[in-house]
């Protein structure tokens, strides 16, 4: 009977540790939105384009070697979507980027008492806290229209990057989860 017991302690304590590791891990924020009067169904070819916050601009973070991982990345997320890359101006809509990266504060409690204070009447009240700053990237993929040049499509994916060399890991995760949304359904 110990021994069923030990287990599922045991089989409790490992769960409890998996899900706090998970909910600790930095989360990748995704958003899109898109023009609800956009004809998504007439888009069948595509080329990038410059702006002056974008591709051939600055891109407040992203390295030429981070560019060249989106692009490719977008390149085969539309290809498997059965767009085809433009020809000389030809295209239907064009794909523009910006992204970069800025440290900001955040802060992390843990546990709260009630103690003797409730016991007599009072609050209940904060045990400890952490203030740490982290890096938080952001990449901007935005759909335009190739005839009237209006934003149609945006999307934006935030995460924290706790490490460089994971830049390029979670860049790639942020473009496929947006263009996951792209054509939007129904449209």
């Amino acid at each position: 009977m110990n021994r069923a017991v030990d287990r599922v302690a045991t089989l409790c304590v490992a769960t409890f540790c998996a899900v706090a590791l998970a909910s600790c891990a930095p989360a990748l924020h995704v958003e899109t939105d898109f023009d609800r009067g956009a004809k998504f169904r007439d888009y069948h070819e595509w080329s990038f384009i410059d702006s002056p916050n974008g591709r051939g601009g600055s891109l407040g973070g992203l390295d030429p070697t981070l560019r060249t991982l989106v692009e490719d990345v977008i390149r085969g997320e539309l290809a498997s979507r059965k767009f085809t890359s433009a020809e000389s101006g030809a295209a239907d809509f064009y794909v523009a980027y910006h992204g970069g990266a800025q440290d900001r504060s955040t802060v992390d409690t843990y546990g709260y008492s009630s103690g003797w204070w409730e016991a007599h009447g009072g609050e209940v009240y904060l045990v400890g806290a952490n203030q740490r700053t982290v890096t938080e990237g952001t990449l901007v993929l935005d759909i335009v229209d190739a005839k009237s040049r209006a934003l149609v499509w945006r999307g934006t994916a935030k995460g924290v990057v706790a490490d460089p060399a994971e830049a390029a890991e979670k860049a790639t995760k942020a473009v496929r989860r947006m263009l996951d949304n792209f054509p939007p359904r129904g449209s």
